[in-house]
């Protein structure tokens, strides 16, 4: 867990990055670039455990972006995991020649 401290863009408001719930944790789905969020740190597929020391755990999208909206603009703190759900996936072709991926059940 690691700790990030930012500021809210001084002619925009914004931080610079987008947000999306998944099982009841709170995920960077996207950062600006050269954004406030960026320069700071945060990434994509970062999960985002606390804003200024409030536990967003079970929170949905609009309650994560509507408690950023309030926030300080001179301050805003995350605690964040990094990257969880980051994967590599090695292919190899097969005796044909293809590559493929093959999905069962939704995995």
């Amino acid at each position: 867990v690691r700790s990030i401290v930012g500021c809210k863009n001084p002619d925009t408001g914004k931080i610079g990055l987008s947000v999306e719930s998944i099982n009841k944790g709170v995920f960077v789905c996207y950062v600006e670039e050269n954004s406030v969020a960026a320069k700071a740190g945060l990434r994509f597929g970062d999960q985002i455990l606390q804003i200024n020391g409030q536990t967003v755990a079970g929170w949905d999208k609009s309650k994560t972006i509507s408690f950023l909206k309030k926030a300080d603009p001179s301050k805003v703190e995350f605690a964040v995991r990094d990257r969880p759900f980051e994967r590599t996936i090695t292919c190899v072709k097969d005796s044909a020649g293809h590559v493929g991926f093959q999905f069962k059940n939704g995995k």
